[in-house]
């Protein structure tokens, strides 16, 4: 979703023959949604899964980007396709790294293991979007026997790029975590990721060009006893304000955080945010406002307790605020893990947390949406937005314009297959009911 409320969605769909990528873009201005797009289609084959885990954005104009992992003649590759608004049509999707044709092999293959399903939370290959109208791609790209990060850039002037490793050439046997990538107002972009004992981060200019790649975080060698960092994350917004979260563990579970706010060019030292001495918090999702502010947002669970989504507030002008249990995730003491949250933060900063809630073992997930209100300094009971149209999974949240939100998730419905369902938030209304953007019956 972009700032006037214009959103893109994507999606997979296995249709008998062959899976199809499947797009659809709600206008703003007139309320609705467009008629479907397929932007992709391959057959079926032995090999397995064609196409998987396709990612979406939007710039402030309109246009956007879809990008997915894709198998073809024994090859993966990352595949991306542009929507132009003028047109409103996608482009033919090229290949930014690897290639789909079998006669001509990439120099390596993608590192596997992407969970497949639509709106999956995968972060093998990730997208961001800048404010003039590029793009960034990041991986992990396997080649030699080892593991890199990867990235390609798009521009409105040269298309898509050469795609390259954007770190040093590791040790054998090192572990890499999946990338995560930001990008700013300038064409400016940053990525994150875990490597060994350490976060590291890459800064790429306007240009395309990349930076040396350097430590963000790392554990002193008495440490080492305990298990590496994990899930790192960073956003950015359109002035280059940056946020880097991740899971860190010493003798227990933590999630933590830094900063760097422009005009400094230095990062402010790292802070913990959760701290949970006799359970675990896990995969901390951020989201970051026009201003530098940022909502984190994390599982959390303590040994004999419930499991509950908990979020933190950072405010550019007076630092981090208390955490607050936002929602009882399940009510089940033995419920031991939930899809992560998803945050989002509109353009007044008001706040919408989305996430599955479990009543018990026998019956399908909720999908609920709690709002924060800045003004309030408060977050909201979580409200019921959809998941009685069957098992739902893979909610994904987006938010535009003050007071705008908008949710998609999937759902399987016995004997019927999948639907793609969204609710929209508007500070008028509140949250609708919950509508199909594409079932069996369309």
């Amino acid at each position: 979703m972009n700032g006037v409320g214009d959103a893109l969605v994507v999606w997979e769909q296995d249709i008998g023959t062959a899976l199809n990528i499947w797009a659809r873009r709600f206008d703003s201005d007139a309320g609705a949604w467009s008629a479907r797009a397929t932007i992709r289609s391959l057959a079926w084959t032995d090999a397995g899964l064609p196409i998987c885990c396709s990612r979406v954005g939007l710039d402030p104009l309109g246009n956007g980007f879809a990008v997915w992992q894709q198998t073809s003649g024994g090859t993966q590759s990352i595949m991306a396709a542009r929507y132009r608004l003028d047109l409103k049509t996608w482009e033919a999707p090229a290949a930014i790294q690897g290639t789909d044709s079998p006669s001509s092999p990439a120099p390596g293959t993608l590192f596997g293991g992407a969970e497949f399903g639509m709106f999956t939370p995968t972060r093998e290959h990730e997208l961001a979007v800048d404010g003039l109208g590029g793009a960034v791609v990041v991986w992990l790209h396997a080649i030699d026997g080892g593991r890199d990060v990867w990235a390609n850039r798009f521009t409105g002037d040269a298309g898509w790029g050469n795609a390259g490793a954007i770190e040093p050439i590791p040790d054998a046997g090192s572990s890499v975590g999946k990338p995560s990538v930001g990008a700013d107002g300038f064409g400016g972009a940053a990525a994150v990721w875990v490597r060994d004992y350490a976060v590291w981060w890459n800064l790429s200019s306007s240009d395309g060009g990349w930076a040396a790649a350097v430590p963000l975080f790392a554990m002193d060698a008495g440490e080492l006893g305990g298990s590496w960092p994990s899930n790192a994350r960073i956003v950015t917004n359109a002035a280059g304000a940056r946020v880097v979260v991740w899971n860190q563990s010493f003798a227990t579970r933590q999630v933590w955080v830094r900063r760097l706010i422009p005009p400094s060019v230095d990062w402010l030292p790292a802070e913990t945010l959760a701290d949970v001495s006799d359970g675990f918090a896990l995969e901390p999702a951020v989201a970051i406002d026009a201003e530098g502010n940022a909502l984190v947002a994390w599982n959390q669970r303590a040994d004999g307790g419930h499991m509950q989504a908990w979020a933190r507030r950072y405010a550019a002008d007076a630092g981090i605020g208390p955490a607050a249990a936002v929602a009882t995730v399940s009510p089940l003491a033995s419920f031991a893990y939930a899809p992560p949250p998803v945050i989002a933060l509109d353009g007044a900063g008001n706040g919408f947390l989305t996430l599955l809630l479990y009543g018990d073992l026998s019956s399908p997930p909720q999908v609920s949406a709690a709002r924060y209100s800045r003004a309030a300094s408060t977050w909201s009971s979580p409200t019921v937005i959809g998941g009685s149209e069957g098992v739902a999974f893979g909610p994904s949240a987006a938010a535009g314009a003050a007071g705008t939100a908008l949710v998609v998730w999937g759902s399987e419905v016995d004997d019927v297959g999948y639907r793609v369902w969204e609710n929209r938030f508007t500070a008028d209304a509140g949250w609708r009911d919950a509508g199909a953007v594409w079932s069996p019956f369309d």
